[in-house]
């Protein structure tokens, strides 16, 4: 899927979760495996990229962290897309 992107003129970074992939898989005293925690790692990924606006593209588990940061953050938010992900009754969403 990057190299169609990027045919388009677009740039797509695809990175692994913490925990997932080939990422690190910290040890759950020094990484919380919490929506909170991931939301606030995708907020530090963000920032040391540099990135002010952006479309999100999440699927599976981190469907509603994705969601959930572009609730905190709307202003970095320009398209969102959730896909094949399991939204809790719980999730705070306007209006509710």
């Amino acid at each position: 899927m990057l190299p169609a992107l990027a045919d388009q003129g677009f740039w797509a970074i695809a990175p692994d979760w913490i925990g997932s992939g080939f990422s690190a898989k910290p040890d759950k005293r020094d990484f919380a495996y919490t929506p909170d925690a991931f939301i606030a790692a995708l907020g530090e990924f963000v920032k040391a990229l540099g990135i002010n606006r952006f479309s999100l593209v999440v699927q599976g588990f981190v469907g509603s962290v994705g969601l959930q940061y572009a609730l905190r953050h709307p202003e970095q938010i320009d398209r969102i897309a959730i896909l094949n992900a399991p939204i809790a009754p719980k999730l705070n969403c306007p209006g509710r």
